[in-house]
């Protein structure tokens, strides 16, 4: 999921706040382009994510607009990193 907040310093901390507490977010990214956060959720269902974005995402101060990427199919995912020196 992509957020984009409406850019005042209170409204990037209310989303990480958020980040930060919620047991569904893996991963919080700042980013450039035209949102602020790509934030990666783990939820059971549709229903449920759904649910998170009504009752806690859009209730976040200062979320202007979302945009979802629903995954199909994970055909690789690892967190292996390969630092070699």
């Amino acid at each position: 999921m992509c957020i984009r907040d409406r850019s005042e310093p209170r409204d990037r901390e209310n989303v990480l706040e958020w980040a930060r507490a919620s047991e569904h977010v893996q991963e919080c990214h700042a980013i450039a382009g035209p949102y602020d956060y790509l934030v990666k959720l783990r939820c059971q269902n549709t229903e449920e994510y759904e649910a998170i974005l009504r009752e806690q995402i859009r209730a976040i101060p200062g979320v202007a607009r979302t945009d979802t990427t629903i995954v199909l199919v994970t055909r690789k995912e690892t967190m292996r990193v390969p630092l070699e020196g």
